[in-house]
């Protein structure tokens, strides 16, 4: 009987300690978690990284976009924006083809 109330004493004590040990550590890291979470919520507000954040969800939004376009059976449609450099362009493939069709006939 006499042992098992040192024990119990003993095993109490040991309790206490780790608690206590426990308690500072979780103390610590709330802490960090704190000054992380802060850390966090200034960074999200410089502007650079405001405007990050919106061009990210710009960019997913454009993504659903394409992947829902992707399977309709309209085809692909683009948009011209420099017809000058289109029109030489085709000169270039057509002059191009000519000299070819003289060299073959």
């Amino acid at each position: 009987m006499e042992y098992n109330s040192q024990l119990n004493g003993m095993v109490k004590d040991v309790e206490k300690v780790v608690n206590e040990h426990m308690k500072k550590i979780l103390s610590d890291y709330d802490e960090k978690a704190k000054q992380m979470e802060n850390l966090w919520s200034i960074i999200n507000e410089l502007p650079f990284v405001k405007k990050i954040i919106k061009e990210k969800e710009n960019l997913k939004k454009r993504v659903n976009e394409f992947e829902n376009n992707m399977y309709e059976e309209e085809g692909i449609k683009l948009k011209i924006k420099d017809k000058k450099y289109l029109k030489d362009a085709m000169l270039i493939t057509i002059a191009g083809i000519a000299a070819a069709m003289k060299n073959v006939g």
